[in-house]
């Protein structure tokens, strides 16, 4: 892939630049594929990752920018290999935003 984001309609052009400038270095990835489900309706999770890619909602649009962008360093960790057992939660990582100390903690201290 030619960009390390490929922008959606969901993803503005600022946390696309956002990802790219400081997400992936931070994590050092070269790239990340995020994608969009507009059609899905659910409220949570409203953000997720499966292999390579990140896949973004209107819900996750919704929010306000560093949330959008503490949601996006949550699912970047997964990529560099943090997952959701004893050993995360012990650390405050959990997949609800709300729980998730640790995230919100790592975006405030490092990319925000």
């Amino acid at each position: 892939m030619a960009s390390a984001a490929r922008r959606s309609s969901l993803l503005t052009s600022a946390d696309s630049k956002w990802v790219e400038d400081q997400l992936l270095p931070y994590l050092g990835l070269k790239s990340v594929q995020i994608t969009q489900d507009a059609d899905y309706e659910g409220t949570y999770p409203d953000i997720w990752v499966q292999g390579r890619v990140i896949t973004v909602t209107r819900e996750w649009a919704r929010q306000g920018m560093h949330e959008r962008r503490k949601r996006l360093l949550h699912e970047g960790l997964h990529l560099v290999g943090f997952g959701h057992g004893a050993k995360e939660r012990k650390m405050g990582y959990y997949s609800q935003p709300a729980k998730d100390t640790y995230t919100k903690a790592l975006y405030e201290r490092e990319l925000k």
